[in-house]
């Protein structure tokens, strides 16, 4: 049963297209193409290729390679091969060659998106009321207006059909950056968006598929081409590495990877496969840079592209996509980065009796009959804080690496060295490294944890609060 609020696909829908590939595999293969990514990537700017390996020391050197595998990646697994499509992956995109995304927000048909649907509609609707009011227009009242500010141009257009239905037409044209440093034109505009509602929603009944939202990306020249990539090797520069410790460099890293994510979303510069393309650059400087990316979240209803598409403000969107787009995100230790880029935060595994066994705490839970049995009651253990509840006595979290693990260890068997809570390290089937805490029968937990509290405050700042335990037990 697949953990429906996270994930390694963008999002739901986006694994629903290639629900017929074994994600595991998409894993793997995603993991070579970043380890040799990050094999590239140059310690400097200057720095050039020598004795076989590549350097990827431009946006263009890295996109271009990443193209190479995405379509390599799509033959081998077969993407798109149900549309007789698979070459469009990783294929870049010539001149004339239009892309469009088309939503309906009620169809009978089936559409490739029906999971972010509501979503889509509701975020430009959104986008549409917060242009009004910040050039102070109403909707209710302006029949037509025209609006431009330093992020885009909007227009809205009431038309009546003969048979006296009225129909809203609002077109969104997202601008490019500005200040661009670099000779050459490129693009003056992004995406266009386009929106059809009615305006009577009764009228809705009569004509179901009326409301359509169409998306228009930003259009291919050769000679726009040149000044937007290096408008991308701008961003890609400064991503190479980012300077700052702690919490505040992932903060500046996350932002300055929106930026070029919302850049690259709709210049869509690959007629399939962008998306791809890019999530395995943004991990591959994110690894360079000693940050661990975990999977995407689910819990705000859409991808981090179609989020891009239809953020106006690009620094908004940097920061929604620092605060939002990934479930977690952390530093790697120096033993971590040495190992070699991994996927570290895939769904923890609930450990087997024996694997309790081998660390001392055999016997709290008591094995399901069946193995579906045991999937549904990890499915259902809550995870508090960082922390996974295996029972009411029970709690385990997962490490990086055995230094780490003791480290915590310490921390907390000293805090809790006058009462009876245990602190033990184990291993699951997976090898996978856990902290366990392990409390007496009927304890309370909440009074056990709040004597603590101050002391635990202190512990490994990085981690959660065990204190979030005893809100949530």
């Amino acid at each position: 049963m697949p953990n429906s609020t996270q994930g390694y696909a963008s999002h739901p829908d986006s694994s629903k297209n290639h629900e017929h590939v074994d994600q595991k595999k998409w894993l793997k293969e995603s993991k070579e193409v970043i380890t040799k990514l990050v094999a590239g990537l140059p310690v400097v700017k200057e720095q050039s290729s020598s004795g076989g390996q590549k350097v990827y020391s431009s946006f263009a050197d890295a996109y271009y390679f990443l193209a190479e595998e995405r379509q390599r990646v799509a033959i081998k697994l077969e993407h798109g091969k149900k549309s007789g499509r698979t070459m469009s992956y990783g294929l870049l995109r010539g001149e004339g060659v239009g892309a469009r995304e088309a939503v309906w927000e009620t169809s009978q048909y089936p559409q490739p998106w029906f999971g972010m649907r509501d979503k889509l509609f509701s975020l430009v609707r959104e986008q549409i009321k917060k242009i009004e009011a910040k050039h102070h227009y109403d909707s209710s009242k302006e029949k037509t207006y025209q609006i431009e500010d330093e992020f885009c141009m909007c227009s809205k257009e009431e038309e009546e059909s003969p048979d006296g239905i009225k129909i809203n037409f609002y077109h969104l044209t997202v601008k490019s950056p500005a200040g661009i440093k670099s000779q050459g034109a490129h693009s003056t505009h992004l995406a266009r968006i386009y929106l059809r509602e009615l305006v009577n929603k009764t009228d809705k009944e009569k004509y179901p598929e009326a409301n359509l939202l169409l998306i228009d990306y930003a259009w291919i020249n050769k000679y726009d081409t040149v000044g937007d990539f290096k408008l991308a090797d701008n961003y890609f520069q400064a991503l190479l590495k980012v300077p700052g410790e702690g919490e505040e460099k992932i903060k500046v890293f996350l932002e300055r990877a929106g930026t070029l994510s919302h850049l690259l979303a709709h210049l869509l510069p690959t007629e399939l496969g962008n998306s791809g393309i890019v999530e395995w650059m943004i991990r591959g400087l994110a690894f360079k840079n000693g940050i661990d990316l975990g999977p995407f979240n689910y819990a705000e209803g859409i991808s981090w592209d179609f989020k891009a598409l239809l953020s106006l403000d690009r620094n908004e969107y940097a920061h929604w996509y620092a605060e939002k787009a990934f479930v977690k995100v952390r530093l790697l230790a120096k033993e971590q980065v040495e190992q070699g880029f991994e996927f570290r935060q895939l769904e923890i595994p609930a450990p087997s009796s024996s694997a309790l066994s081998r660390s001392g705490l055999g016997g709290f839970i008591k094995p399901a009959a069946t193995p579906k049995q045991t999937e549904l009651l990890y499915q259902a253990m809550p995870k508090l804080g960082g922390w996974y509840k295996f029972s009411t006595e029970l709690f385990a979290l997962q490490c990086d690496y055995e230094g780490e693990a003791e480290d915590l260890r310490q921390q907390l068997a000293h805090i809790f060295q006058n009462t009876p809570i245990k602190i033990r390290i184990g291993r699951a089937p997976s090898n996978m490294l856990f902290l366990y805490l392990q409390l007496p029968e009927k304890s309370n937990l909440a009074q056990l944890l709040d004597a603590k509290k101050a002391e635990l405050l202190l512990v490994h700042p990085v981690k959660p609060s065990l204190t979030l335990m005893g809100a949530s037990a």
